[in-house]
């Protein structure tokens, strides 16, 4: 299914939260 995103996110905020992610996981 789809995952619901909170109120006013964008898929730009949420790629943001993604890369941040990533960049915190190659540390």
């Amino acid at each position: 299914g789809q995952a619901a995103l909170p109120e006013g996110w964008t898929l730009v905020q949420m790629q943001d939260v993604i890369n941040g992610q990533r960049a915190k996981l190659d540390i």
